[in-house]
């Protein structure tokens, strides 16, 4: 999804749909070890990562590894991961959190689990406390670089 996208989609389908980006990870149980359903990965092929998360042990670079190739995601830029993972409990810090790992040719970093998950906020419209304009906006192609309606500070950057 992006802002050419979410326009095309609203004409398709008549929906208002949202796909989230830029939700930051604060807890350690969002860690890439810890977490119990999947952990989400984005996937820069063919590049050196420019911040690889240093001195990780043998032992998680392996699970992290082994998790990362075995997944059955089929997803080229976003690969979910089945967790939890044998990680080394000395690597698993909310300083690690959004670990940055090479992979042979390719960076993996990991993001918060709903990154780039699309959400569906036609029923949202009618209830929004800022007035319906501030979902609609988005299926007519405004975009966070455009001015923002009504001079509401920071609408819209939740949702990117």
């Amino acid at each position: 999804m992006n802002e050419t996208n979410i326009p095309r989609f609203y004409s398709a389908g008549d929906k208002y749909v949202f796909a989230v980006k830029g939700i930051v990870m604060e807890n350690l149980d969002e860690h890439a070890c810890l977490e119990s359903d999947k952990s989400r990965w984005v996937i820069e092929t063919n590049t050196t990562c420019s911040s690889p998360t240093p001195n990780l042990s043998n032992v998680t670079t392996l699970a992290l590894e082994t998790a990362i190739l075995s997944s059955a995601d089929p997803n080229r830029y976003i690969k979910d991961v089945d967790g939890p993972l044998a990680c080394d409990p000395d690597d698993v810090t909310v300083d690690t959190l959004g670990l940055q790992i090479q992979i042979g040719a390719d960076c993996y970093t990991h993001v918060h689990k709903d990154y780039m998950s699309v959400f569906d906020f036609t029923g949202w419209v009618s209830n929004h406390p800022g007035g319906p304009e501030h979902i609609q906006k988005w299926a007519t192609g405004w975009n966070a670089t455009d001015s923002v309606p009504n001079n509401v500070p920071g609408e819209g950057m939740w949702m990117r």
